[in-house]
């Protein structure tokens, strides 16, 4: 059995905001994998600890110059939708592993390329909530089924979800 490699050669850069662009692929800068660590070297524990001993919901995002970072939402459950919101970020330099606690309005300013800093438990209670009436009113009350689709733009399915006066999309290109 052959073994897998620890690293990726590279990446691909992907516009979070236009559903056109052409996707970009960047083979000099190597990443490395690892499986699992320990205590602080894990980011999951690095960040619930960072954050008070608060619910986090982490992923990976490389900024504009191909430096990576994880990116950690600390999330409060929000009572009036079933969901979470991001109460603040923790962003931590990846190959450091130095943080910064800030509040998601700091966030836009200071880190303008993070593409996401709304937990994807929201968005989707969002789209569930808000999302087009495709079997009409009484389906949402008695049957609940298939209550939310995708809008189109463009030959693309969009999912269009407003959070604190930002609209935010993500999308499937087909």
């Amino acid at each position: 059995m052959q073994k897998l490699s620890n690293n990726f050669p590279g990446y691909v850069i992907v516009s979070a905001i236009n559903p056109r662009s052409q996707a970009k692929l960047v083979l000099d800068y190597k990443i490395t994998v690892s499986d699992n660590s320990y205590f602080m070297s894990n980011i999951s524990r690095k960040a619930y600890f960072t954050s008070g001993l608060k619910e986090t919901e982490t992923y990976f995002e490389i900024d504009d110059s191909g430096k990576p970072w994880f990116i950690s939402l600390i999330t409060t459950p929000q009572v009036a939708l079933n969901a979470k919101t991001v109460t603040s970020v923790i962003v931590t330099d990846a190959e450091t592993g130095v943080t910064n606690t800030l509040s998601p309005a700091d966030v836009i300013t200071e880190y303008p390329w993070i593409d996401r800093i709304i937990s994807e438990d929201y968005t989707k209670e969002k789209i569930e909530w808000y999302g087009e009436l495709t079997e009409g009113y009484w389906n949402t009350l008695f049957g609940g089924l298939n209550i939310n689709k995708p809008t189109t733009y463009a030959g693309n399915e969009l999912w269009f979800v407003e959070v604190n006066g930002r609209t935010m999309f993500f999308t499937i290109i087909k």
